[in-house]
């Protein structure tokens, strides 16, 4: 059995997507992975916080992320600061201690991500972001 049901879509989504992914030439910025179902457009500053005329679809509010480190970015697991490294929560790292963290995440601290061709990560929504986070 089916039923039908009402969504909501943000509006210049599909816009932010297109430009965000093809500055960082279709690849994750941390991992470089390449697989175009896995990788997101994902906001530096949330959606729901940006201004809608300035940030929302400002591709400089956005980092090409598969959908894994998307979701650890949006959940403090890891960030980025203004020189473009990689941090891992302490809070992370004590508490998820294994070679599986390790691989998907602790390897890549210190790193610089994978930097776009044109549209820079806003350094002022990378110091919002990090300014919401604790254990850094």
């Amino acid at each position: 059995t089916t039923r039908t049901i009402t969504t909501q879509a943000r509006m210049n989504q599909g816009f932010f997507r297109k430009v965000v992914l093809s500055a960082y030439n279709q690849r994750c910025c941390v991992t470089g992975i390449n697989v175009p179902t896995l990788l997101v457009a994902a906001h530096i500053k949330p959606w729901n916080v940006s201004d809608p005329k300035t940030e929302r679809t400002n591709p400089c509010n956005g980092l090409a992320l598969n959908t894994l480190h998307h979701a650890a970015f949006d959940e403090g697991i890891f960030t980025i600061d203004t020189d473009y490294r990689i941090l891992i929560s302490r809070m992370a790292k004590e508490k998820y201690s294994s070679d599986v963290f390790y691989d998907f995440f602790e390897k890549y601290e210190g790193k610089r991500i994978t930097l776009p061709g044109k549209f820079l990560p806003s350094k002022e929504m990378i110091e919002y972001h990090n300014s919401k986070l604790l254990n850094f």
